[in-house]
């Protein structure tokens, strides 16, 4: 949905295509279908192309975790560039290295993201070497940022991100992103929730006689992926 209401977030992914990505142009096959109202087709392109979920497992219904399943197969899509600076003589960890945010980071709230994405230096225990006291950083890489930021939330013990905590908007790396959609789940039962010029919109995994409502998802459920769409 996301591509295909925001154009330039659907040429982001054909510049992918065009440079010899096999993983985008399965997306853009993937519109395409939907466009053309060959919904099964789509479907499959995603999960066993995109997704590369074996075809036995999908017969038998067997797709739990899909959502992160599908944010890590395009993961590649949303990339920046963590700065490390350790004083460990034998630290293993590189420098400078590429980050997915939407498989790499544990984040238990939205608001968590934007600390650890504020741009700014900060000290913590090495992860390669275990000095302690290793300076890391993150920013955009020089090709620039994407025009869509996606990310999970990863639910341990203590306080659970809900619907509520849900931010509007997000300041990440110093690029303004505003929020565009998230889901919310209950076990394996999952809503879509769409926010769109103002308007809230609900897609419930369980009803398909239901596509969009236009209403707040039900209260109780974890707070599950958000994705946003960078401002003009």
């Amino acid at each position: 949905m996301i591509f295909k209401l925001f154009p330039n977030c659907a040429s982001y992914i054909r510049n992918f295509s065009e440079t010899g990505s096999p993983l985008a142009a399965d997306i853009i096959t993937s519109f395409q279908l939907w466009n053309a109202k060959k919904f099964d087709e789509c479907r499959a392109i995603i999960l066993l192309d995109v997704m590369k979920i074996p075809y036995t497992q999908i017969v038998k219904g067997d797709i739990y975790g899909s959502e992160q399943t599908f944010l890590d197969a395009i993961s590649s899509f949303v990339t920046c560039l963590q700065y490390r600076h350790c004083t460990g003589v034998k630290c293993p960890l590189p420098p400078i290295s590429n980050v997915y945010p939407s498989k790499d980071f544990v984040i238990r709230s939205p608001r968590m993201l934007e600390v650890i994405y504020s741009g700014k230096t900060s000290s913590a225990l090495c992860d390669g070497c275990k000095t302690p006291n290793c300076e890391t950083s993150f920013n955009w890489p020089t090709t620039g940022c994407p025009p869509f930021f996606m990310y999970s939330i990863a639910h341990g013990t203590g306080t659970t991100a809900v619907e509520g905590d849900v931010m509007p908007k997000h300041t990440i790396m110093g690029k303004k992103y505003s929020l565009f959609a998230y889901t919310v789940k209950s076990g394996d039962h999952f809503y879509a929730v769409l926010n769109y010029k103002g308007k809230k919109y609900v897609y419930d995994g369980m009803n398909a006689d239901e596509i969009l409502s236009f209403r707040s998802a039900p209260p109780g459920h974890k707070l599950s992926t958000v994705w946003c769409t960078l401002d003009d």
